[in-house]
């Protein structure tokens, strides 16, 4: 009977979520027995997922689940003391097992501290501490001497190698009219730097120090008639993608339009009303000083333009122009009574 109510007791704890209590008293109860080493594995389980709720590392779901896991391994494992312990000589050793346990009060809500010699399943055997210190030793130490070798063998042959980096570059703003971006790319990492002309969309730069994996380098990108560039991101990849967009280079005409002074060593006169276009595009008028300004939209954006400008009572012109930012376009209507 001894056994059934210490076996009940368990069973109670376990109802009571007091799963710590049912451990101490299974590890007690087989202390020199060769199940005392399922009972420590469930302890363990039980001390990771506790650290883990504690932490929260873990979902009420995840824990709640490994604690049902938990609870299950422990009532089969009473099960199974349960229905050996109907053979008369082991009831006998579990029951002298139990007389120990409760004559050093050790009882489940109080610490365990000893336990009987106990024998179920397999052959007893006990262990001493020389073994109980090597088995440590084998489970605990060696893993981690084997991650600390390991560490040590990554950071001196992979962080050693050099690696290469391909730049792709996307022109995000394409037109038919104007050339894809060719520039200059420089990439600083640390004190050093490396520089590479832009000849096709992708560019690569080799024999970067292995140091530099997992650290932030800097990408500068300049390219006519394009945004200037410069980034920073940690070097993880292999490959990298930088996209460009065009500047204003090629958005602006602007410029005064004159006729020929009459009289001699007389400044030009502007003319006032002259229609300057853009073929295809946009026009604009010439103000009091002759003066126009004509933003070109991006999608008419050309590195050259065909100008028409007319007046009447002047001879029209039309000629093809180069877009130059930031120069002014001067040019002369000569007056048909002339």
């Amino acid at each position: 009977m001894a056994t059934k109510s210490f076996l009940q007791s368990i069973r109670t704890a376990l109802e009571n979520d007091d799963i710590p209590d049912a451990l101490k008293a299974l590890q007690a109860l087989l202390e020199h027995t060769p199940k005392l080493n399922e009972v420590l594995h469930q302890s363990g389980r039980y001390a990771d997922i506790t650290k883990q709720i504690r932490l929260g590392t873990i979902s009420f779901e995840e824990a709640k689940l490994s604690k049902n896991q938990i609870r299950k391994a422990i009532l089969d494992l009473v099960s199974e003391i349960d229905s050996q312990s109907q053979k008369t000589d082991i009831r006998k050793e579990l029951e002298s097992a139990i007389s120990v346990v409760n004559s050093k009060n050790t009882l489940i809500n109080s610490p365990i501290s000893a336990g009987g010699n106990v024998q179920i399943g397999d052959n007893v055997q006990t262990e001493s501490t020389t073994s109980r210190r090597l088995r440590i030793f084998l489970f605990v130490l060696v893993p981690l001497l084997a991650i600390s070798v390991a560490f040590f063998w990554y950071n001196n042959q992979v962080l050693n190698q050099d690696l290469s980096l391909k730049v792709r570059i996307r022109n995000q703003t394409p037109s038919e009219f104007l050339p894809d971006p060719k520039g200059k790319l420089t990439l600083y990492f640390g004190s050093d730097t490396k520089t590479k002309e832009q000849q096709e969309k992708e560019v690569i730069f080799d024999a970067i120090p292995g140091k530099v994996r997992g650290k932030e380098i800097r990408l500068e990108y300049l390219a006519p008639g394009f945004v200037s560039l410069d980034t920073s991101f940690v070097l993880r990849t292999q490959s990298v993608d930088i996209p460009v967009y065009r500047n204003d280079y090629y958005s602006r005409l602007q410029g005064s339009i004159f006729e020929p002074a009459r009289k001699e060593n007389s400044p030009d006169l502007p003319v006032e009303g002259a229609l300057v276009q853009i073929d295809g595009c946009c026009e604009a008028m010439t103000d009091q000083l002759g003066q126009f300004r004509i933003d070109i939209p991006f999608e008419f954006q050309k590195k050259k333009q065909r100008i028409l400008i007319k007046k009447a009572g002047y001879y029209p012109k039309d000629y093809t122009s180069p877009i130059i930012k930031g120069e002014t376009l001067e040019d002369i209507l000569i007056p048909i009574t002339q």
